[in-house]
């Protein structure tokens, strides 16, 4: 997986990214966003799956999925907020 990328994440790097995304937005619907419906879940994943390509520095040192993993659950938290 490469995920160092431009500004812009293409098609291609998004859709490789998906199933990562699902499978951490899933754990973490179960613990911490129970209030969102499903659909609400998926979309919120697919939007940090965006601004993860967008912000990610390899350089940092840190895993890809790493850093979606804190990208879905700010993005979560954010949503389960503005439910409320």
């Amino acid at each position: 997986m490469n995920a160092s990328t431009s500004s812009n994440p293409t098609h291609t790097q998004i859709l490789e990214q998906r199933r990562l995304a699902l499978t951490i937005a899933a754990r973490l619907w179960k613990r911490y966003a129970h209030r969102l419906e499903w659909d609400d879940v998926e979309q919120e994943a697919m939007v940090a799956v965006i601004q993860a390509l967008q912000g990610f520095n390899q350089g940092r040192g840190y895993q890809f999925s790493t850093y979606l993993y804190q990208t879905i659950f700010h993005g979560l938290l954010k949503a389960e907020e503005n439910t409320s």
